[in-house]
C-alpha cells in the first residue's frame, strides 16, 4: 500500500479546516473592503484580538484536560475594574494594583480548581457560579459605568500596552506577550512531562 503524499498528509491535518476558512474569510473581506488588508486596518485588528488570543491559550489547556470555564471571560472583565479602582481612588499605585487585580484572578482559577479537582463538582457549574459572582462584583464596583483614567503614566503600561511602528504597521506590546505565551504553552504541551500528563 503506497503511503500517503505530503498533501494528503496536509489535508488530513485538524488545522488544515480551519486555516482553509481563515484564507476563505481573508479574501471574501479583501474583495468586500479594498482597506481590509492595509496596514491601519490589520494594526486596529492585532490591537484588540491579542487578549482574546490570552484566554484562549488558557482555554487550551483545559479543554486539552477535558474541562472548560464559564467565568474567563467575567475574570477578564473584573481584573481591570479591581486594578483601575484601586488606582482612581489612590489606594495604591498602578504596579501594585497590577499585581493585586493579577493576583486575584489567579486567586479564582484556584479556587475553580480545587471545587472541581477535591469536590469534583463538574467544571460547568463551578464556573457558572464563578461567572456570576466576577460580573455582579464588577457591575456593584462600578455602577453599570465604565471604568476609565487619564493619569496613567507608568513605565508598566509600555511594558503591558504600549505600542512602537515598523513602518507604518504599529505593533502593539498586547501582541508581542500573547506571542510569547504562545510559545511557552506550546513548548509545555508538546515538550514537557506536564503537557503529557494533560
Amino acid at each position: 500500500m503506497d503511503s500517503p503524499s505530503t498533501l494528503q498528509k496536509l489535508i488530513g491535518r485538524r488545522e488544515f479546516g480551519p486555516l482553509v476558512l481563515l484564507i476563505v474569510e481573508i479574501v471574501a473581506f479583501s474583495l468586500l473592503s479594498t482597506t481590509f488588508l492595509s496596514t491601519g486596518n490589520l494594526s486596529n485588528l492585532l490591537a484588540f484580538t491579542p487578549e482574546m488570543g490570552m484566554m484562549a491559550l488558557g482555554m487550551t489547556m483545559l479543554i486539552t484536560a477535558g474541562e472548560f470555564d464559564l467565568s474567563v471571560g467575567s475574570v477578564f472583565g473584573l481584573a481591570p475594574i479591581i486594578m483601575w479602582t484601586l488606582f482612581n481612588q489612590e489606594v495604591m499605585s498602578l504596579e501594585a494594583a497590577f499585581f493585586v487585580a493579577l493576583g486575584m484572578s489567579v486567586l479564582i482559577g484556584f479556587f475553580n480548581g480545587w471545587f472541581v479537582t477535591k469536590l469534583k463538582i463538574p467544571s460547568f457549574l463551578v464556573t457558572l457560579g464563578m461567572m456570576m459572582v466576577a460580573r455582579g462584583t464588577a457591575l456593584y464596583i462600578t455602577d453599570g459605568f465604565p471604568q476609565r483614567t487619564w493619569r496613567a503614566d507608568s513605565a508598566l503600561t509600555e511594558i503591558i500596552v504600549g505600542d512602537f511602528y515598523i513602518g507604518e504597521f504599529r505593533v502593539y506590546a498586547s501582541l508581542l506577550w500573547f506571542i510569547l505565551f504562545a510559545i511557552v504553552l506550546g513548548f509545555l504541551l508538546t515538550q514537557s512531562r506536564f503537557g503529557n500528563w494533560i
